[in-house]
């Protein structure tokens, strides 16, 4: 059984890895207003890399991720608590990253 523990720790990658810089083109129109759609800024498969690239960078907490993706895409998407977590867990569950509880 796989049950979810509350996250407090932060999570930082498992092996070294290094991701070159994202590109983030999420059809994010500089100056027009056609970001505001409805459309789901990426995939899961997209989600789960950026988060890998931020955490390969320096070891963050959850909300740092959601902050950080935020800053990134200029305002236009900060991914809930609901869609980052369960990624984490999927990641951490691929053995990808751990978490690093803080005592």
């Amino acid at each position: 059984m796989h049950h979810h523990h509350c996250h407090r720790g932060r999570f930082a990658m498992r092996g070294r890895r290094s991701f070159g810089p994202i590109e983030f083109e999420w059809g994010i129109e500089k100056g027009e207003g056609r970001g505001r759609g409805r459309r789901r800024m990426f995939d899961g498969a997209e989600l789960r890399l950026v988060l890998l690239k931020l955490i390969a960078d320096q070891p963050r907490h959850g909300y740092d991720l959601i902050r950080e993706i935020e800053e990134l895409s200029g305002g236009a998407y900060a991914p809930s608590p609901g869609v980052i977590y369960p990624t984490l867990t999927l990641l951490e569950d691929m053995d990808h990253i751990a978490e690093q509880r803080s005592e």
